[in-house]
């Protein structure tokens, strides 16, 4: 049946593809990362006993993620291009790149005080003793145990927040200064420099999430601002063979990385093992989970595994409920079952369906308005930094309902009112004239 779910989500991204002609499209994304895990299950055919999967398994997986692209369909829209020469819209010549490369040094300075702030505060609680990965995966634990015993100072979040959020426009910047002809070399150091502050600063938090989300909207900024510069949605080989070589690099690195941030037990692990527990393993799960189903125990509240970000925001004292962790022929499977699970125990089959649909218009909607940079690349988009963020979420669809996790929560709303509020302030500070900033009503 493994083999049965990866022609049925193969042909799913084909026609996804066929239909938005963008790999950045949100059907893509998502059937992409569906296919990318169910292809890593198949290739573990013997070990993780994928003969025994259930039909239901196959057409809950597969249906959901065909589900989407139809109804990602509905609320397609015909992208429109840049008119006239592409090289003079990617211009940068509306900013005031002397004040820009003084606050990026300003940024640097500060990016730099908040790590080593962060690694200070960790020494002082946990012990000196301890080692730089040891300090992370002390502070993952205690995270991790839910008694939250540490907390960084105000003023350190204050300083990582600034980074994390001033992060967006590095992106956005570091775009159009890698494809425009009129860049400052210098002001482009300052973005890559703070663009990999910032990736360390996500070290600190002892996630994998926190290390790639930057990239990862750092890469869908530069797709979407070469898309404006070619007026086409098809990549170049090199642009190809960059995303390949990214993606090699990110598997080969899991188990260096996974020592960095302070994962314990990965010594006698490979990064290949490593890689397919944190893609591909969810398959199986959610098979496991299929099996069990009439003794699963059920949500206690409405949407409680779909929403439970949501529900910890409005109830201090709600306590998210971790997938169990399996484990089978000696290979670690993890806690997570794809985000079908979450919508299949709390709604059930209808509740798939509904979901879906809801992902869909929303994923869109972001989609459709950040599809205006191809006409105004030089042009501040909120809806692009909004898509950038939401599109690794849809990507990671194959591993947990990260959609709904991070995007149906008050954080988000929060982080929308921020980005806006920091685009008026961008503008009135960076441009050299009056500036109209798009929201993009269309």
């Amino acid at each position: 049946m493994i083999y049965t779910l990866c022609g049925v989500l193969l042909l799913n991204v084909v026609f996804a593809f066929k239909l938005f002609r963008n790999i950045l499209a949100p059907p893509v994304l998502l059937g992409a990362g569906m296919l990318g895990a169910a292809i890593v299950a198949a290739l573990h055919y013997d070990a993780w006993r994928m003969d025994v999967m259930l039909y239901e398994s196959v057409l809950l997986l597969g249906g959901s993620t065909l589900l989407f692209t139809l109804f990602c369909s509905i609320f397609k829209k015909t992208p429109e291009f840049v008119n006239g020469d592409s090289d003079r819209v990617m211009s940068m010549s509306m900013l005031r790149k002397k004040k820009l490369k003084k606050f990026y040094v300003v940024l640097i300075v500060l990016a730099v005080a908040c790590f080593f702030l962060k690694m200070y505060c960790f020494m002082r609680f946990f012990g000196g003793f301890l080692n730089y990965s040891e300090l992370i995966g002390a502070a993952k634990a205690d995270t991790a145990s839910g008694e939250l015993r540490f907390h960084f100072p105000v003023y350190v979040t204050a300083l990582a927040y600034i980074g994390r959020m001033s992060s967006f426009f590095t992106c956005w910047l570091l775009a159009l200064s890698l494809l425009s002809k009129d860049s400052d070399k210098r002001l482009r150091l300052f973005l890559i420099v703070h663009i990999m502050l910032v990736v360390a600063d996500g070290v600190t938090g002892g996630t994998k999430d926190a290390i790639f989300d930057p990239l990862f909207r750092l890469g869908v900024v530069y797709v979407f601002v070469y898309f404006a510069k070619r007026k086409s949605l098809y990549l170049s080989f090199k642009i190809v063979l960059g995303i390949i070589l990214g993606i090699y690099l990110c598997v080969s690195g899991l188990k260096g990385l996974s020592e960095v941030i302070g994962r314990s037990g990965v010594d006698n692990r490979e990064s290949s093992d490593m890689f397919a527990e944190y893609m591909g393993a969810e398959i199986k799960n959610f098979d496991i989970y299929m099996h069990g189903y009439a003794f699963a125990p059920k949500s206690i509240y409405p949407g409680q595994a779909t929403f439970q970000r949501f529900y910890t925001e409005i109830f201090p004292n709600f306590k998210i409920t971790p997938g169990t962790f399996q484990d089978i022929g000696g290979y670690h499977l993890g806690n997570v079952y794809t985000q079908v699970y979450s919508f299949h125990k709390d709604f059930g089959v209808t509740g798939v369906i509904i979901m879906n649909f809801i992902i869909a218009f929303v994923a869109m909607l972001f989609y459709n308005r950040a599809l205006l940079t191809l006409k105004s690349p030089q042009k501040l988009n909120l809806f692009l930094f909004i898509y950038s963020s939401a599109s690794l979420c849809l990507f990671m669809a194959f591993f947990s309902s990260r959609f709904t996790e991070n995007i149906f929560t008050l954080m988000f709303i929060r982080r929308i009112i921020a980005l806006y509020i920091f685009i008026l302030m961008f503008k009135h500070f960076f441009f050299v004239k009056p500036y109209k900033v798009t929201v993009n009503k269309r």
